[in-house]
């Protein structure tokens, strides 16, 4: 039997918008999304994987780190520059 839900705003809400975050702030916050994907992808390895031990899971993931399938031009929208650039 399915399931029906009746969802009614009775009084609208409004979400007060956060401060922007320092420099320092949105670094931590760029390092700790880096270190969630490196664990993802450390479980992925796992699962796809099972009969693997450690270092060979440590392997995998310092080579995919090093590689960046898909992304070996970098992350970034555009054509690929030579960095650093030479002067003008």
């Amino acid at each position: 039997m399915a399931r029906c839900y009746d969802i009614r705003v009775t009084r609208p809400f409004i979400v007060a918008p956060e401060p922007p975050l320092s420099p320092a702030e949105r670094l931590r916050v760029a390092f700790d999304l880096f270190e969630a994907g490196v664990a993802m992808h450390r479980m992925t390895l796992r699962r796809a994987h099972p009969t693997w031990n450690e270092a060979q899971v440590t392997d995998a993931l310092d080579a995919w780190l090093r590689t960046r399938p898909g992304a070996e031009d970098g992350d970034s929208a555009g054509r690929r520059v030579d960095w650093p650039r030479p002067p003008r």
